[in-house]
């Protein structure tokens, strides 16, 4: 991994990525080596392998930006870019104070995305961790954390009902873990008493807070899910929200005040671009129907438009009443 010039530039940064994408395309050995290390999709690939995938720009880009410990160009543009507002004791425009919020989730994520350790650690302790927790941010998405002798893991019950195996975590201190399988850590809050009261995941450049809770309230969730399963009902605000997300999109002004935050921050970064080309696409707004629910708990509903169909999933609302994740999908 590379450090970053205490004043880095995001033109030079640029040229570097074409420079590695000219290397790359002449068999330079050093880019082959280069985009094996840092590009996930590359990983092991011999050079004749590595000379056969399209690698783009794009790729060039992700690949610098991993050299530098950031987990994507963007997360890299953003920390560059927000050195210089940094500095400033406040933000005079809504543009700057964006750029700020988005250098500071930048931080969090290289910070996030660096090497750990795993230290000497006495399985035992973990035990006052084991339990359950309840996502702030996702209510209907719980964490089990437990102990398989000397080994620690995670399972959200979302992952589980898919059939996704535990996460491995390893310790870093006796109250922060992570795991190699993506760049992401849990760290715990205790009481006087020493035992857990809530943990924290950090991914994404993102620290989301969970309450630690007993198994009973999670098997009454797992079972109300089931009978939502079984009767195919919507969850209790579902529908309102996807009418007026659909409208605001239409109009190019999405209801952004019935969003979580980080959703809310998601829609505007897509909705001139992504957003605004769908629309474009499948014409008016005609109808919408509920389709089912899937086995994330999510409600499946069915767009119809003059020109096309959407299929939108969307997670059940937060304790607020407020939309944390939506998946759109054109259908064929």
């Amino acid at each position: 991994m590379s450090s970053l010039p205490e004043r880095p530039n995001l033109g030079h940064l640029r040229k570097q990525a074409k420079e590695l994408l000219r290397q790359y395309h002449a068999n330079d050995p050093t880019a082959l080596a280069a985009f094996r290390q840092y590009l996930p999709a590359a990983k092991d690939k011999s050079a004749a392998d590595l000379n056969a995938m399209p690698l783009g720009l794009r790729d060039a880009q992700s690949c610098i930006a991993r050299q530098h410990g950031f987990p994507s160009w963007s997360e890299l543009k953003h920390y560059v870019e927000g050195l210089r507002l940094a500095a400033q004791t406040s933000t005079s425009t809504e543009a700057e104070k964006v750029a700020r919020q988005r250098y500071d989730r930048a931080q969090r994520a290289y910070e996030q995305a660096r090497p750990r350790t795993a230290v000497p650690f006495e399985s035992r302790t973990f035990d006052k961790y084991v339990g359950y927790y309840q996502l702030a941010r996702s209510p209907s998405t719980f964490a089990h954390i437990f102990r398989d002798g000397d080994r620690f893991f995670e399972q959200l019950n979302t992952e589980k009902r898919l059939g996704v195996r535990p996460v491995e975590f390893f310790p870093e201190s006796e109250t922060k873990f992570f795991t190699t399988r993506v760049a992401a850590q849990i760290s715990f809050v205790a009481d006087a008493q020493g035992r857990a009261t809530c943990l924290v995941f950090h991914q994404n450049g993102y620290e989301s807070p969970a309450t630690r809770v007993d198994r009973s309230v999670v098997d009454r969730y797992e079972a109300a899910l089931e009978q939502r399963l079984k009767d195919s009902a919507p969850g209790p605000g579902t529908e309102a929200f996807l009418r007026h997300y659909i409208v605001g999109c239409e109009k190019g002004d999405p209801n952004y005040e019935d969003m979580s935050p980080p959703l809310a921050a998601a829609v505007r970064r897509i909705q001139p671009t992504i957003i605004a080309k769908r629309h474009q696409r499948v014409g008016a707004f005609k109808a919408l129907a509920f389709k089912g629910v899937d086995r994330r708990g999510w409600d499946v509903y069915e767009a119809t438009f003059t020109q096309g169909q959407v299929e939108y999933r969307i997670a059940p609302l937060n304790a607020d009443g407020k939309a944390i994740s939506i998946t759109p999908r054109e259908l064929p």
